[in-house]
């Protein structure tokens, strides 16, 4: 099927009924000239009709993003003051010792070294 849409017989034999043994030049004047301008309609149609295909597909094999309701979204976070230095952070990365919460060891160490 392909072969006789590249390579039609009044391509392969020439116009004047004569054998050609150039297939590329068959080849070339199948593009330059198709038989009619339905047939070459027709194969735009498929690889049209192929390129859609192949996008819902792709497009439904692919996880949707949606990140608004997605459960793995996070709840804003409470945010507290370091005891020692003042700076905010939040409540997940702070150290509380005593009820008092702190940004590092460091400054916990230094809050109790100046209470003692």
């Amino acid at each position: 099927m392909i072969a006789a849409f590249f390579f039609p017989e009044n391509v392969r034999t020439g116009r004047n009924g004569k054998s050609s043994s150039h297939d590329a030049a068959g080849f070339c004047y199948a593009l330059r000239e198709p038989k009619t301008s339905s047939q070459a309609m027709k194969y735009l149609l498929w690889i049209g009709l192929l390129l859609i295909v192949f996008w819902i597909v792709r497009r439904t094999r692919r996880p949707m993003k949606n990140d608004r309701h997605s459960p793995t979204a996070h709840a804003p976070e409470e945010m507290v003051t370091c005891a020692h230095c003042g700076v905010y952070l939040p409540i997940s990365d702070s150290i509380e010792v005593r009820g008092r919460r702190f940004c590092s060891i460091e400054h916990q160490r230094a809050a109790q070294a100046t209470e003692d």
